[in-house]
C-alpha cells in the first residue's frame, strides 16, 4: 500500500515539474515593446534596435515595469511548482524505500 502512495507522489512530482517548464506564451502580460515574445519577433538585433529608438522614455519605462511585474509572477509560480516537485520526489522515494525495507525485514 505504501508503495502505491510513493508512486503516486512521484507521479505528482513529475506533473509539477512538467507544468513548471511548460511554456505559456501569451499568458499574462499584454504584448509590449520590451516583452521577450515581441523582441524575439525581430529577425535581427539591428531591426529591434531601430524599432526601440521610436519609443518614448515614458512608454519604455511603463512597458519595462509591466514586463518585470509579469516575469516576477511567473518566476514565483515556477518556484512553487519546482518546490512541490522536489518535496514530492523526496517524499515519494522515501516512502517507497521504507516500504521495501519493511517488507524485506518482515520476510526474514
Amino acid at each position: 500500500m505504501l508503495t502505491i502512495v510513493g508512486v503516486a507522489a512521484l507521479l505528482a512530482a513529475i506533473g509539477y515539474g512538467a507544468w513548471s517548464i511548460k511554456p505559456r506564451i501569451g499568458v499574462g502580460a499584454t504584448p509590449s515593446p520590451v516583452s521577450w515574445t515581441h523582441i524575439a519577433s525581430y529577425r535581427t538585433l539591428e531591426a529591434f534596435q531601430t524599432a526601440s529608438r521610436d519609443l518614448t522614455e515614458q512608454h519604455a519605462e511603463e512597458a519595462l515595469a509591466e514586463q518585470v511585474f509579469h516575469l516576477a509572477r511567473i518566476c514565483h509560480r515556477k518556484h512553487l511548482l519546482i518546490s512541490r516537485s522536489i518535496l514530492l520526489s523526496v517524499s515519494g522515494a522515501s516512502v517507497i524505500v521504507v516500504d521495501l525495507l519493511v517488507g524485506h525485514l518482515a520476510v526474514r
